[in-house]
C-alpha cells in the first residue's frame, strides 16, 4: 500500500497539473498537510517542514525539468548533500502513473477550487494510462485505489457504476465518498 501514499513528488505533479496560483497553492498544500496526513508518505507525516520544502523543491524540479536535467549530476550530489534519497524503483511500478491518477482526482475533488468532482470516459483513463484492455488484474487494481482514497464512481446521471461490466464509452464521474 506505500505505492498508494503521496510523495513530495507527486504532489508536486499534481500542484502543477491543478494550475493554482502561489497562494492558493499555499492554502492547497496547508489543507493537505492538515487534512490528508494518513495519506501523506512516511517521511512527511510528522514534519511539516520537510514536507513542505520537498513539495516545493519538487514542484520547481518538474516545472524547470528541462534546464535542470542538464544539470542533473550536480542536483544528485545536492541531494545527497542535503540527506534527501529518491528510491527509483518506486517510480518503476506497473501502476505508477494510474496511481498519480487517482491521487490527483482525490486532491482535486477536495482542495480544486471548483468542481468536487472528476470526469473521464473508461476507454480515456485506459489509453492515457497506456493500457488497451480492461483486464481483472487492472480493475483490481483500480477499485483497490478507489478504496484506499475513498473515491465513488458513478455513470452519467448518477448511477451506480459497476467497473467491470460498464461501456469502455462510458463517462465516470469520480468523488470522494462522504464518510
Amino acid at each position: 500500500m506505500n505505492e498508494l501514499l503521496y510523495t513530495a513528488q507527486d504532489l508536486a505533479i499534481i500542484l502543477i497539473g491543478m494550475d493554482l496560483d502561489c497562494r492558493i497553492e499555499s492554502v492547497v498544500m496547508d489543507r493537505i498537510w492538515n487534512r490528508e496526513k494518513e495519506f501523506l508518505a512516511e517521511p512527511y507525516r510528522q514534519d511539516r517542514r520537510k514536507f513542505t520544502l520537498e513539495v516545493l523543491y519538487w514542484r520547481h524540479y518538474f516545472s524547470e525539468k528541462t534546464t535542470l536535467d542538464r544539470e542533473l549530476p550536480v542536483v544528485q550530489k545536492d541531494l545527497e548533500s542535503g540527506g534527501h534519497t529518491v528510491d527509483l524503483e518506486e517510480y518503476r511500478s506497473d501502476y505508477f502513473d494510474l496511481n498519480l491518477f487517482f491521487k490527483s482526482v482525490r486532491i482535486r475533488c477536495l482542495y480544486g477550487m471548483g468542481k468536487e468532482y472528476v470526469r473521464i470516459k473508461l476507454r480515456t483513463l485506459l489509453a492515457v494510462y497506456g493500457y488497451r484492455r480492461r483486464s481483472r488484474q487492472l480493475v483490481f487494481h483500480i477499485l483497490r485505489c478507489m478504496e484506499f482514497y475513498h473515491l465513488k464512481a458513478t455513470l452519467r446521471g448518477g448511477g451506480d457504476c459497476d467497473l467491470t461490466t460498464c461501456g469502455l464509452d462510458q463517462m465516470l464521474t469520480f468523488r470522494v465518498e462522504q464518510i
